[in-house]
């Protein structure tokens, strides 16, 4: 059930949602801890609404992070830590079970082979 809850989400990424993400290190790095961080996520009960903001919102009443946390885990200020949680979480980049969007993956796997390859180390194909 959790897995088809986020396939609806998954199935409608657009790259346009990573856009802001392409210039802000600070939510580049808090993703990059999303996908470390333990979360505590259930499915939620029921039939989810049919608008897309009121599901999104739905599904994300089962999980609650601990943004103290999460902050202290990305080296950030608490309140950059809680407004850039909700700026990613808004623009559907992270998702409640720990993962993220595939163009959140394709944003932090472009800034790593960038940063390898300025270092000089050979990135593998």
């Amino acid at each position: 059930m959790s897995n088809d809850l986020l396939a609806r989400f998954r199935a409608s990424e657009s790259p346009e949602s990573a856009v802001w993400l392409l210039n802000d290190p600070e939510a580049k790095r808090l993703v990059g801890v999303w996908l470390t961080f333990p979360t505590r996520w259930t499915a939620p009960h029921g039939k989810p609404p049919e608008d897309d903001r009121l599901a999104w919102d739905w599904i994300w009443a089962g999980n609650e992070p601990d943004l103290k946390e999460l902050a202290a885990r990305s080296d950030l200020a608490h309140f950059a830590t809680a407004r850039k949680f909700e700026a990613l979480r808004a623009s559907r980049l992270i998702y409640p079970d720990g993962t993220i969007s595939n163009w959140a993956s394709a944003v932090l796997k472009a800034d790593v082979t960038g940063a390898l390859k300025r270092a000089g180390i050979k990135v593998p194909r």
